[in-house]
């Protein structure tokens, strides 16, 4: 699935991103968050005995095998940023169609709407070096500051950013990025910080382009 040149490797990173059709609102409010992230938790799990609307599921009970890792994630109002590592050659491809297909089902029976959700198939890109891999994790995370939908970094609810100093069980797994910070939490937040105005200015100036 998905416009690509590299299919899914086991052990191989990829950032997976989408926006709503005609770049309309994916998310409306903390609810659909939230089920957005319990929907992709259960489908991480390379099995599933019954659908997610029957399961009373919530991402604390999932349980490996997994298909893929989450190393990062953000979620805009309009789109989504994931950075995954495969944990299955076949397996990715299908639980993300499965987890966004169920989403998109979620969303059109709240909303009474028919039709697509996501402008066509999610798209995925192969990292492939361990610095493309933290400028890509940076990016992700950076993403609602540089959008301006926080005043400080940090603040937006709709990331990892949080999960990756947690004691408590999280959605994301940590410590594929912290060792390359010499497993210290503390040293990432300058990484992402000291890039976040320069990051925002640069988006200033790509949509002053546009327009």
């Amino acid at each position: 699935m998905g416009n690509r040149k590299h299919p899914f490797r086991t052990g191989n990173f990829y950032h997976i991103f989408n926006r709503g059709v005609e770049k309309r609102l994916i998310f409306m409010d903390a609810s659909h968050y939230q089920e957005f992230l319990e929907r992709l938790a259960f489908y991480q799990q390379e099995r599933q005995p019954i659908k997610f609307s029957k399961s009373g599921f919530y991402f604390e009970e999932r349980h490996e095998p997994f298909r893929f890792e989450i190393i990062a994630y953000a979620l805009m109002p309009n789109h989504f940023h994931l950075l995954i590592q495969a944990l299955s050659d076949e397996g990715v491809p299908k639980s993300l169609a499965q987890f966004l297909n169920s989403y998109t089902k979620y969303f059109n029976t709240r909303h009474q709407r028919v039709g697509p959700l996501f402008q066509g198939v999610y798209q995925s890109v192969y990292i492939e070096s361990d610095e493309q891999l933290i400028q890509v994790f940076r990016y992700i995370l950076l993403n609602p500051y540089t959008a301006k939908l926080e005043d400080r970094f940090g603040d937006y609810p709709w990331t990892s950013y949080r999960e990756i100093g947690s004691p408590n069980t999280t959605l994301t797994n940590p410590e594929i990025i912290l060792q390359f910070f010499n497993n210290d939490f503390q040293t990432i937040t300058p990484f992402l910080t000291d890039y976040a105005s320069y990051a925002r200015e640069l988006n200033e100036i790509k949509h002053l382009t546009i327009d």
